[in-house]
């Protein structure tokens, strides 16, 4: 059974939420039977060329119990920028939040939240505005 068959009401709540942070995200079903939302964002640093990222944030089977994945789709990112100083896993995937701090009242619009300041961070760090991702939120850039 998948989680939104256990959990309608969840499932409702995720829409609501999602709908009401990015009205023009899309829900999308996959092959697998997995729900996801594809999203971009647009948050560029000041003087910083970059196209939008757009990425599917997939609910596993277990949802709410473990994260989302964060997976880009549009405008590949370099497969050198992996590890923990881009907040990237080994397969692309973005590390919003450590799955150890994952708390299953998290949704995924949080995640389209957290992603947005991943995505200013990281075009920070790649055009050497930064030399490390905040601990927390926004790199906060000199005037």
């Amino acid at each position: 059974m998948k989680w939104y068959e256990f959990d309608p009401d969840r499932l409702i709540f995720e829409y609501e939420t999602m709908t009401n942070v990015i009205p023009l995200a899309v829900a999308c079903h996959l092959n697998d039977g997995q729900l996801a939302w594809e999203v971009e964002v647009k948050d560029i640093p000041p003087g910083v060329e970059a196209q939008p990222l757009r990425v599917l944030i997939i609910y596993p089977d277990c949802f709410p119990g473990k994260p989302a994945r964060i997976c880009p789709i549009e405008h590949p990112l370099p497969k050198e920028h992996v590890g923990h100083k881009w907040h990237r896993y080994t397969n692309g995937d973005i590390c919003l939040v450590k799955p150890v701090n994952w708390r299953i009242c998290y949704t995924a619009s949080d995640c389209v939240e957290k992603l947005a300041d991943w995505y200013f961070n990281y075009l920070c760090l790649a055009n050497g505005l930064i030399e490390s991702f905040p601990e927390q939120g926004r790199a906060q850039l000199g005037n």
